[in-house]
């Protein structure tokens, strides 16, 4: 067969691609984004029908499907993939581009993602059944995209550290303090109004001490999805506080609102059968709101503070309350 050599307005588009996709790579600080235009451009470069991005779990020796590209259609099938013994462990051991058959006799190339610390921190598996051969080229291109995916996947995983809760998937506290700040500047400059109500589950403690942290664990993860559940969706900032205390900030809402709010989010949590136990665990949360407009101006120590004293208030009150 022929030899297939790019022509030079072939490699001039490529690596007008390239560019421009590098760019869009080194931006991007959302995991799934990240992996839609990885698997996407790894497809057109790389020839392939279907390709899987795969990323190393820290500490044990397995890995995750986050995302396969087949027949043009992008998945998220998160699904755990053993190591031991494979093709892939031999491609994260050697940290070199690979390619190899499957037990079934499918072509396949696999890349390490190759972190800092020259650590491998995932790969990428292309299908090459069908078509010509990968030229140097190409080859060149796919090696420099990994690359770059690398650096991109570890820039996101430590955005995802510093912004958002391990446990609960909530806003860090930082995150909370950052974002009030520019919430009650732009009253301050704009008018309007701004809420927040501060959450903690009633009688903590007792669920620690008699079933233990990870029934602890359970619980705070599970109110966590109901806390967002009853907020809006990217307009609310759901924000883990203290250990058991969540706050969300309100742009736009008034005292009324927040309570109102507050009032669904309580009544949930009582509703809710929480998990882990033989019979279903049920809690109370009590809530203290805390609301500020342009005209009544207090400093973010007292708002936060507000908050608080109606949140213990509300405990001595007996519970399972909405203070403001």
């Amino acid at each position: 067969s022929m030899t297939y050599y790019p022509s030079t307005v072939e490699a001039d588009l490529s690596f007008r691609t390239l560019n421009h996709t590098t760019r869009l790579l080194a931006s991007e600080s959302n995991l799934d984004i990240l992996v839609q235009i990885s698997l996407n451009t790894l497809a057109d470069f790389g020839r392939s029908n279907r390709v899987e991005f795969i990323s190393l779990e820290a500490g044990d020796n397995s890995a995750k499907l986050l995302g396969l590209l087949k027949d043009g259609k992008v998945s998220k099938p998160d699904e755990v993939i053993p190591l031991d013994g494979t093709v892939l462990e031999t491609i994260i051991q050697n940290k070199n581009p690979l390619f190899f058959t499957t037990d079934r006799g499918d072509e396949r190339f696999g890349i390490p993602l190759i972190g800092s610390e020259n650590n491998a921190i995932g790969l990428i598996v292309l299908d090459r059944n069908s078509g010509e051969p990968l030229q140097e080229l190409e080859m060149q291109s796919l090696v420099i995209l990994t690359t770059l995916i690398s650096m991109s996947l570890e820039h996101t995983r430590f955005f995802q550290l510093s912004m958002y809760d391990d446990l609960t998937g909530l806003y860090v506290r930082r995150q909370f303090d950052a974002k009030l700040r520019e919430e009650m500047a732009r009253i301050s400059r704009y008018g309007g109004n701004l809420a927040i109500f501060i959450a903690d589950i009633d009688d903590f403690k007792v669920i620690n001490d008699v079933y233990g942290h990870l029934q602890g664990d359970i619980v705070l993860q599970e109110l966590a999805g109901i806390f967002r559940n009853n907020v809006r969706n990217n307009v609310d900032i759901p924000c883990r506080f203290a250990h058991d205390e969540m706050v969300v900030i309100m742009p736009n809402t008034d005292a009324d609102g927040a309570v109102e709010v507050a009032e669904r989010f309580r009544f949930n949590c009582e509703q809710y059968s929480f998990s882990g136990q033989t019979t279903p665990l049920k809690l109370t949360v009590s809530i203290g709101v805390s609301a500020v407009s342009a005209e009544n101006a207090i400093t973010m120590e007292e708002f936060i503070e507000h908050a608080k004293l109606k949140l213990n208030k509300a405990k001595e009150a007996g519970k399972n309350k909405v203070l403001v």
